[in-house]
C-alpha cells in the first residue's frame, strides 16, 4: 500500500480498487494500459491520486482543491513513484516486466 505525505502531515493511503481503476480510466478517458504503465502527464497523475484517496477525502472531508493545495509541494517524481507503487503492488507481474524492461546499468 502506497501513502503520500501532505502539507499537514497527513498520510493519504491510495487504495486501488476496481470501482476507483474504472473511475480513473472513465474520467480521465484513459485506458487500463496507459494507466498501468503510467503512460500520463502530471495532471493525469494527479487525477489518478486524488481518485484513488477519494474514500479518505469524503471521510476526512477535504475537498478536492484543498487536496490538491496541500500536496502542492510534493516533487512530481514522489506524485508518480506514489502512483507507481500503488500499482506494483496491485499488478506484481507488472513491476517484474518494468525491471526487465529496463536497460542494463553497467555501473557507469
Amino acid at each position: 500500500m502506497a501513502f503520500l505525505k501532505d502539507s499537514k502531515g497527513v498520510d493519504w493511503e491510495l487504495k486501488l480498487t476496481l470501482s476507483a481503476i474504472r473511475s480513473v480510466c472513465k474520467k480521465l478517458k484513459i485506458s487500463m494500459a496507459q494507466l498501468t504503465m503510467l503512460d500520463l502527464d502530471l495532471g493525469e497523475v494527479l487525477d489518478s491520486i486524488h481518485f484513488l484517496c477519494s474514500k479518505q477525502l469524503r471521510a476526512e472531508k477535504v475537498s478536492v482543491e484543498e487536496f490538491y493545495d496541500r500536496i502542492d509541494e510534493v516533487p512530481p517524481s514522489e506524485l508518480f513513484e506514489v502512483l507507481q507503487d500503488t500499482l506494483y503492488d496491485a499488478f506484481p507481474k507488472m513491476k517484474q516486466k518494468a525491471e526487465d524492461d529496463a536497460p542494463f546499468d553497467h555501473g557507469e
